[in-house]
């Protein structure tokens, strides 16, 4: 189920589509998650984009 969503939240990012109201946005959503929720897997996405295109920090192997 959090995969579906996740792939389904960065399939947007990487094909945006025109984004409906919030009432539509809930009345065609077959997973209904809490709007905070949404946001928060959002802005976890934007972060990991941003991160591949400008890294903050050097990774470091697993040790």
């Amino acid at each position: 189920m959090k995969f579906i969503v996740t792939a389904c939240l960065l399939n947007e990012m990487l094909k945006p589509r025109p984004k409906p109201g919030l009432r539509e946005f809930f009345e065609r959503s077959e997973v209904v998650i809490p709007f905070g929720t949404y946001l928060t897997i959002e802005r976890g996405l934007d972060s990991l984009v941003t991160d591949v295109q400008a890294p903050r920090c050097p990774r470091r192997p697993d040790l």
